[in-house]
């Protein structure tokens, strides 16, 4: 696999007073043109003890001042953390960047699942966009998404786009769901796409987006190649003024 580097984000907590916490900004990629559609937010600092809090509440009020981003931003939030969140500061974030908020898979409790559900359709029937975090993995991808009013994504687990790849039936049965999913109008993202034979499977099973370790290279070999068109261009242009 061709070593990569995606972009990073520095973010700090407590406005400009806490510590740094560093992010990655994995790009999640449009299958049909090879353009970055959005890009997660993945914390890639040291996980201690009460650490996501922290996380989260940095990553709103960073995402609070207008157009932090020209492109989309997949959040992930934790459950817990949703149902503490006032929902203006949810607003104000949405209202001022394009964001898209990943329900976690964590499994909860019924009556946490119930509120949680209860917010995301009032925020959502507001304009707040929401993505289904690892559908396949943890609390069970069906119950999240028939729970909810209103859902713009689909992300579907990594480890079950892979199983998928290896089995016949399992890949007729995910090709169906994605199917489904992009005549409703939701956002389909493959995740865990990590050699050129699960690229190729996933643009097979109809996915509209894939994130993962060979979108990284193939967008990273991309921008080498468009490097040296421009570095080819200014050497002939040097060339040419140099004869005239």
């Amino acid at each position: 696999m061709t070593s990569h580097k995606n972009p990073s984000l520095t973010i700090r907590s407590n406005g400009s007073k806490g510590p740094r916490l560093p992010f990655e900004l994995q790009p999640i990629m449009r299958l049909d043109t090879g353009e970055v559609f959005a890009h997660e937010l993945l914390f890639r600092g040291e996980r201690s003890e009460g650490i996501w809090k922290v996380v989260d509440r940095a990553v709103l009020e960073y995402f609070r001042v207008k157009n932090r981003r020209s492109l989309p931003t997949f959040i992930n939030l934790d459950h817990g953390f949703l149902l503490d969140t006032p929902d203006r500061l949810l607003l104000e974030v949405m209202e001022h960047n394009q964001v898209y908020f990943e329900l976690s898979e964590e499994l909860v409790s019924a009556d946490v699942f119930e509120s949680v559900s209860m917010k995301v359709n009032r925020l959502s029937a507001q304009g707040i966009t929401f993505a289904i975090d690892d559908f396949g993995s943890g609390l069970d991808g069906l119950s999240r998404l028939y729970a909810l009013d209103r859902v713009a994504c689909i992300k579907v687990d990594g480890k079950l786009f892979q199983q998928a790849h290896k089995r016949k039936h399992a890949r007729e049965s995910l090709r169906s769901m994605v199917s489904h999913w992009n005549k409703s109008g939701f956002l389909t993202i493959a995740e865990w796409v990590e050699s050129p034979d699960l690229m190729a499977f996933a643009m097979e099973t109809g996915f509209g987006l894939a994130q993962g370790f060979q979108v990284d290279a193939f967008l990273q070999d991309q921008a080498h190649r468009e490097s040296i068109k421009k570095t080819d261009k200014i050497a002939v242009g040097d060339q040419l003024a140099t004869t005239q």
